[in-house]
């Protein structure tokens, strides 16, 4: 009996041992697959990145990190544009993680299941700049469509409501809103302002649960822009938010069309736009979320009719 029990411990032995390696394995895959690809703000030039000085150590300065979404990478067009607009309008070090050897996979159910694996090597790379002396009050993350989710969830196992800012275009819904763990965390625990933009029913969440959650054109359902990929409702997201660096998309009244249980009314409503210029996030107004619209048009920049209306 006693042999057999210390062969039955052994055993034991074994398979942990085995699943700590397989375990230390796979993580040392996602770190090695991984990059991180730095904006040079001396040196740009459309798709080439190297190391900014600013991001050698964070001291006193702003920090930017990007995150694609699938069938993307870092030199998918929307990203060298985030990262202009941001070094002309927030400087710092601006960061855009490549995980492109996982998102170019066809099989979109492939890389859910990597999400895991993919939101770990974010969440220590933010605790690395945090290691060198980057404040989590100057972090700012974004992230479109599974880059969306994989943004708040590393930023919640960074730590809940420790990021300043995080604004997300369209995040995923296909394989996290049926997602019993996935849904019951609120995007509100992931930075102390989180900014949602939604533009598509098929393809992004339908959670409303961020502190504030833009319903742009069809009450986030579809774009009228919308066409074939990769600038349908859900692709357009990401162009919409640079472009509205320079032009506004303000808010308007609910439309009678579009369901909600926490609209956003009154003056708020007239002072608002989507963005990420918005300076009325910091103030503290959303602490349970209110739910924004916003009018979409047919041609870039998107934000104005043909004839410069941007109200209907």
């Amino acid at each position: 009996m006693k042999m057999q029990n210390a062969r039955i411990f052994r055993s034991l032995l074994l398979l942990l041992f085995i699943q700590t390696i397989e375990a230390l394995t796979s993580e040392k895959t996602y770190q090695n697959a991984i990059k991180f690809v730095y904006f040079n703000e001396s040196a740009f030039q459309p798709n080439s990145f190297t190391t900014n000085s600013q991001c050698e150590t964070g001291e006193n300065v702003k920090l930017a990190v990007i995150v694609h979404g699938w069938m993307e990478s870092c030199e998918t067009i929307w990203v060298p544009t985030l990262m202009q607009n941001l070094n002309i309008y927030r400087h710092g070090c601006i960061v855009c993680m490549d995980y492109s050897y996982f998102s170019k996979s066809s099989n979109y159910y492939s890389l859910v299941r990597n999400f895991n694996g993919i939101a770990s090597v974010l969440a220590n790379k933010l605790k690395y700049f945090q290691s060198i002396s980057f404040d989590p009050d100057n972090m700012y993350l974004f992230g479109f469509s599974f880059g969306g989710q994989l943004v708040l969830e590393s930023a919640r196992r960074f730590g809940k409501m420790l990021i300043k800012q995080i604004d997300v275009c369209d995040p995923a819904g296909p394989g996290f809103d049926n997602n019993i763990l996935h849904s019951r965390n609120s995007p509100r625990k992931s930075a102390k302002n989180v900014q949602c933009i939604h533009t598509s029913s098929s393809k992004g969440t339908r959670k409303r649960d961020c502190h504030q959650n833009w319903n742009m054109g069809n009450c986030g359902n579809s774009q009228v822009a919308s066409g074939p990929r990769p600038l349908g409702s859900h692709g357009l997201c990401p162009y919409f938010y640079n472009n509205a660096f320079q032009h506004r998309f303000p808010a308007i009244p609910k439309p009678s069309n579009c369901r909600s249980n926490r609209d956003a009314t009154g003056e708020v409503v007239e002072n608002i736009t989507m963005g990420y210029l918005e300076a009325l996030k910091y103030e503290g107004r959303f602490p349970e979320g209110l739910d924004f619209f916003a009018n979409t048009f047919k041609t870039s920049p998107y934000n104005v009719d043909s004839i410069g209306n941007n109200q209907v």
